[in-house]
């Protein structure tokens, strides 16, 4: 009855919306805390200049809030180290581009925010993501590939933006049967999650229905945009309006925005079936459609552009045209996010925190998509 039951830290009126694997990370770092405090008390007995005022901080809600940031901070490692393969792989002779992609994410400062500072959990998604993408195109295990995307699935639901792209290209190199059999496998992990959480009611279906119920519709605040500069804030006044309300006929704005969502997939993906076993392009179509779906789709988050990142580095590295791209959008994601948790707090920052600072982001955030989409998708797509 886990995800039945109220949470007893926020007045009891929230409930768990975080999917079983998630939920895991968290225990897995609960449980490990006081081992922790044990092994530097025991530090602090048996050597007697140990610095016993740390203890003064071990006690603190600080230190359990940086404990969390651990697994966030462990992962952006574990995802620069695969990127750091997949360069290898790119560009087996060539170490100053191996080298380069590890400080590209490491350094940056959208990584930096959000897992060091922030504490979420966006790298494990991604590093889950990178390694199944791994397994697909370079390993040749696609079983073992799309049970690691079911696992980044079982960790946050954002990673399906790049499911389109990632069946075809399943589809393209492994076929039907192949595919089927992966299925039958990713859901038998998937159903086998949920199975310390079930209560009562029918137990095979269980799973879908909370997953459904309590984690999707549960994810985010239901505005148009939750703090993400994309299409719908360069009216900055709809950030705060419900998904909800109609303003076409019986048609909302989240009903628009998977209409324009669904409309960019397709022009994306009938090109990419075109080069479905390119590499390099695979890659793009991934970064493409990525961008197209935290661009249009309602309720997006700030944080959800480091999804793209890793692709774009790659796209960047492979064709240094576009290197300077990588650094671009990785300013302008990082305005973002810091636009909407201003660590450290400036004055001077703080009164640029308005309407007109939206609509200009969200300009240039639009018009970099707009750009991706047809200028370099026609160079890039179609003559790959």
């Amino acid at each position: 009855g886990f995800y039945e039951t109220q949470s007893k830290e926020v007045y009891a009126w929230l409930y768990p919306n975080y999917p079983p694997l998630a939920n895991l990370i968290f225990y897995l770092v609960f449980i490990t805390k006081q081992p922790v405090f044990n092994l530097f008390w025991w530090l602090n007995l048996k050597i007697p200049f140990f610095p016993s005022k740390i203890f003064t901080f071990l006690g603190t809600r600080e230190y359990t809030v940086g404990f969390y940031k651990i697994p966030a901070i462990i992962f952006d490692l574990i995802l620069a180290y695969l990127c750091y393969l997949f360069a290898k792989k790119l560009f087996p002779k060539d170490k100053q581009k191996h080298l380069l992609i590890i400080v590209m994410i490491l350094f940056n400062p959208v990584f930096i925010y959000i897992s060091s500072l922030w504490g979420q959990i966006e790298t494990i998604v991604l590093s889950l993501f990178m390694i199944s993408i791994y397994l697909l195109v370079y390993s040749k295990k696609p079983v073992s590939s799309f049970v690691l995307f079911v696992l980044s699935f079982l960790v946050k639901p954002v990673v399906i933006i790049f499911l389109p792209i990632y069946l075809i290209y399943f589809l393209k190199n492994y076929g039907w049967k192949k595919l089927f059999f992966s299925l039958i496998i990713g859901n038998l992990v998937f159903w086998l999650s949920f199975l310390p959480y079930y209560k009562n009611g029918n137990i095979f279906i269980y799973p879908y229905i909370t997953y459904f119920q309590k984690i999707l519709l549960s994810q985010s605040m239901s505005n148009v945009s939750n703090s993400a500069f994309n299409f719908w804030t360069i009216f900055p006044g709809l950030m705060n309006m419900k998904d909800t309300i109609k303003i076409v006929g019986p048609l909302s704005y989240k009903a628009i925005g998977f209409i324009l969502v669904c409309i960019s997939y397709i022009v994306i993906t009938s090109l990419y079936l075109k080069k479905a076993k390119n590499i390099t392009v695979f890659f793009y179509s991934l970064f493409l459609t990525g961008f197209s779906y935290i661009m249009f789709a309602t309720r997006m988050h700030e944080r959800y552009w480091v999804y793209l990142l890793p692709f774009l580095f790659l796209i960047g590295l492979k064709e240094r045209k576009y290197l300077k791209w990588t650094i671009f959008l990785s300013i302008l994601f990082f305005l973002n996010i810091f636009y909407a948790w201003s660590v450290p707090y400036f004055n001077w920052i703080n009164s640029l925190k308005n309407n007109i600072t939206i609509l200009l982001l969200s300009i240039i955030n639009f018009l970099s998509f707009l750009y991706f989409l047809f200028k370099i998708n026609s160079r890039f797509l179609i003559k790959s």
